[in-house]
């Protein structure tokens, strides 16, 4: 749509153009651009030019620019407003007078063709001036929501103005307006499938999204997978280790010194406590020491028990 202000610069400049690009327009066309014309004037010619007139020749390149119709309708919406409209089938979509002709069952050369022609494509209709009328259409070409702010009998430039108010006003907001009803109960959000709540219609959130988004392919040949365990850096026995190790280093012991010295202190407090209720028997120590010695004498002798 950026580039259609490049390609067709003589459209968006024409003074005899009124051009909306964007909202309040819902054009799906490539330039997304509502052409009107700013003078509303039944001797106005059609905005783009014919070359396939068969009786009515003086309507061949006869257009007020010089882009043929297929191209101009492939890239613009037009609204006509208080101007002759053609009667040419489907030219909204950029059919030429003979392509869908209703005259193609009469012979070329007879005054029936003739007639047929004139009385079809080769007339024309007077289209209303009055812009607020475009809400009586099913499917309009500008916002609906924007046309009800739209007084009865605006002139198109007079639309323009507003249309740019709104369409700034708009654009402030984040285009995106609350949906007045729904569907579908399923909430959505980024995808237009459900009732999304940003936009008022589907058709407004696909909107939205092509001019909005980007649709991004990326490939991939093959999945990497790394596993991690996590696990302690340093362990209870590291920590033991360290302490008896550096306890040693200080002290210039060993740990088996340290726990030695601790038992000498536990059996010293406990004799100091208990050792006073021990009775000593000297008759029985005193025969103990005289076996040990007999028993000593003997085996020095020789001498058996």
């Amino acid at each position: 749509a950026v580039a259609c202000r490049t390609t067709f610069l003589d459209i968006y400049t024409n003074p005899n153009f009124t051009v909306i690009q964007g909202w309040p327009c819902l054009s799906k066309k490539r330039c997304q651009s509502c052409v009107l014309y700013t003078n509303t004037s039944d001797s106005m010619p059609w905005p783009c030019t014919y070359i396939d007139y068969q009786v009515c020749s003086e309507k061949n390149n006869n257009g007020l620019t010089r882009y043929p119709c297929s191209t101009f309708f492939d890239e613009f919406d037009f609204i006509p407003s208080g101007v002759a409209v053609s009667n040419v089938a489907d030219w909204e979509s950029g059919s030429s007078p003979s392509q869908k002709g209703t005259c193609s069952s009469f012979d070329p050369s007879s005054q029936e063709y003739i007639n047929c022609w004139r009385n079809n494509e080769c007339s024309t209709t007077p289209s209303s001036s009055d812009l607020s009328s475009l809400l009586d259409q099913t499917d309009p070409l500008i916002d609906k929501a924007f046309l009800l702010t739209v007084e009865d009998g605006v002139t198109p430039c007079e639309f323009s103005k507003f249309a740019l108010s709104a369409a700034e006003s708009h654009s402030r907001s984040g285009g995106r307006k609350k949906r007045q009803t729904s569907a579908v109960d399923i909430p959505g959000f980024g995808s237009c499938e459900y009732a999304n709540k940003n936009f008022k219609s589907a058709a407004e959130c696909i909107a939205w999204y092509r001019r909005n988004s980007l649709l991004l392919h990326v490939f991939y040949e093959q999945l990497q997978v790394n596993s991690y365990t996590q696990s302690a850096s340093y362990t209870l026995v590291s920590l033991v280790s360290d302490i008896s190790g550096h306890a040693g280093l200080w002290l210039g012991i060993s740990v088996v010194s340290m726990v030695e010295i601790l038992s000498l202190f536990i059996m010293i407090i406990s004799n100091f406590v208990c050792g006073r209720n021990i009775v000593i028997d000297m008759e029985m120590v005193q025969r103990e020491a005289e076996k040990r010695n007999e028993r000593e004498f003997r085996e020095m002798t020789g001498e058996k028990l």
